[in-house]
């Protein structure tokens, strides 16, 4: 037998694994589902306006109805870089085990059980039952005497081996993929209903459970100091497949309370700081729809929008999809260490990690290594080395100019996943993000209009004949690029919203 051994590169400079995407210190996340098309137009215009970006969890089951976005709405939405889509399961349904269909599982919203329920499940047709039960798990493989859902106790699949389950997530899968959007790495509990999570770390990286904990902002560890981010806890694949959110805004907002809306507003601001200081993740789920208006809903991102500027901490903030957030985190918590080698005029970036080859993607604490989509940032500080003070260029991802020397390093999880391989700095032309401010100018002659701005951006038109309530986008360009030509309507009112690579927006009437 030969026995081959695995050798660390050595450790010339530091390189810093950051605790967020970019660098930044703390993340604030928005969230919502079903996908209803007036507050979905409006909410979009509100994210360009305030630059806050937001997730969508909805599914190929259109949880809007005939009021919800249609495909293509979602996908130039998405598009924008301001909208994430993630999944919104459908905890009622199931892949019929018998059949093959895709159908409410038997029953599951009755409070009486029927000659069908009887048909799956021990129970006697007539009998009362709960309402929104069973649910996948150990609700299934108790009622149907082991034939469906999962024993969490003993750790044993019911016959079925879990087939009613993984096909609701295959169909959510192969919508995506018609949509050619980024797989879902995350979800949430339809009807709140997150009973036995364990089933669920089979298939994604975070869930969002729909109760609140307002001291909740975890994050994990720092790689850099070793500093708690959020809270000091010990946190399982099974919690992050059932994490709670920090605030309800729109819950709040909505109360009839004496002083409900200000209070609410102000819940915001405390959370957002709160999340600042202890370096932590601050999320926040509101159902859109439950504003009634956008005339109310407009007050989420402009208290947010407004606070994270007037407060300094905007620079400082990853305004982050929730998918975003559960892909970085485990990229980063996969990772032991990253050291940076300086050879033959080049700085070779390398990730020593975690062992991959003892995850499984069952029903254990394992990482589906296949959804870690977002990369991992690295600082760097090139200074006496052969790259000071010259263009550098990497094999990886993109490069940002931190001064003095010092950038920060996209590492997609690509790069490195067996053995030892790295992202490479080196002398010459790179591919950088444009940290400036970003500005933006119109030309306009007669109905078309072009936009310019200062760096390559995304565009859309937004038009309305009478109010920005009833605003709806019309237009989209989201290929990068410094100006966009547009045909508008005249008659109406229209707006142009651009946003760059980084989030950074600007809201114009034209």
């Amino acid at each position: 037998m030969v026995l081959q051994a695995l050798i660390f590169p050595r450790k010339d400079l530091e390189a810093k694994i950051c605790d967020y995407r970019y660098g930044k210190r703390f993340a604030v996340q928005q969230n919502t589902d079903s996908g209803l098309r007036l507050f979905a137009n409006f909410q979009l215009f509100q994210a360009f306006k305030y630059g806050i970006k937001y997730t969508m969890f909805t599914n190929a089951y259109n949880p809007g109805g005939g009021t919800a976005l249609s495909n293509t709405e979602y996908v130039n939405m998405v598009g924008t870089g301001l909208v994430e889509l993630e999944h919104y399961f459908s905890t009622d349904k199931w892949i019929n085990p018998v059949t093959g269909l895709d159908e409410l599982i038997p029953d599951h919203s009755s409070k009486g059980w029927t000659n069908l329920g009887a048909t799956y499940f021990n129970v006697n047709a007539g009998d009362p039952k709960a309402e929104l039960f069973p649910n996948h798990g150990q609700e299934l493989y108790d009622i149907s005497g082991g034939k469906y859902g999962y024993d969490v106790v003993n750790g044993v699949a019911g016959v079925s081996n879990l087939s009613e389950l993984k096909g609701i997530k295959e169909r959510q899968t192969a919508w995506f993929d018609s949509l050619e959007l980024k797989p879902c790495s995350a979800f949430s509990y339809r009807n709140g209903r997150d009973i036995s999570p364990e089933v669920y770390k089979k298939l994604y990286l975070f869930g969002r459970q729909s109760n609140t904990n307002g001291a909740y902002y975890y994050y994990g560890k720092s790689k850099i100091d070793g500093i708690a981010l959020g809270n000091d806890l010990q946190q399982s694949r099974k919690d992050l497949v059932d994490r709670r959110i920090t605030t309800r805004w729109v819950d709040s907002y909505i109360s009839t309370n004496p002083g409900a809306q200000e209070k609410a507003n102000q819940l915001l601001r405390d959370k957002t700081m709160q999340a600042y200081t202890n370096r932590g993740a601050y999320t926040d789920f509101s159902h859109h729809h439950s504003a009634k208006t956008n005339q109310a809903l407009e007050d989420l991102c402009k208290t947010l929008g407004t606070y994270l500027d007037s407060s300094g901490l905007r620079n400082e903030c990853w305004i982050a999809g929730f998918g975003e957030l559960s892909e970085y985190y485990w990229f980063r918590e996969l990772t032991k260490k990253a050291v940076a080698t300086v050879m033959h005029s080049k700085v070779y970036i390398t990730l020593l990690w975690e062992d991959l080859k003892t995850i499984q993607n069952g029903l254990s604490d394992g990482i589906l290594l296949e959804q870690l989509n977002t990369p991992l940032s690295i600082e760097i500080d090139l200074t006496g080395t052969p790259l000071a003070d010259k263009s550098i260029k990497s094999t990886g991802g993109k490069l940002m100019r931190l001064g003095n020397n010092k950038y920060l390093v996209d590492f997609p999880f690509r790069n490195a996943v067996e053995g030892i391989k790295s992202v490479v700095l080196e002398v010459g032309e790179g591919n950088y993000y444009d940290n400036v401010s970003l500005s933006v100018s119109y030309y306009k002659n007669g109905n078309q209009v072009t936009i310019y701005t200062n760096k390559d951006t995304r565009a859309v038109v937004f038009t309305t004949s009478t109010d920005i309530y009833s605003i709806a986008p019309v237009l989209y360009s989201n290929d990068l690029n410094t100006s966009h030509t547009f045909n508008i309507d005249t008659a109406n009112i229209n707006y142009v919203g651009v946003v760059d690579e980084l989030g950074k927006t600007r809201l114009i009437e034209i």
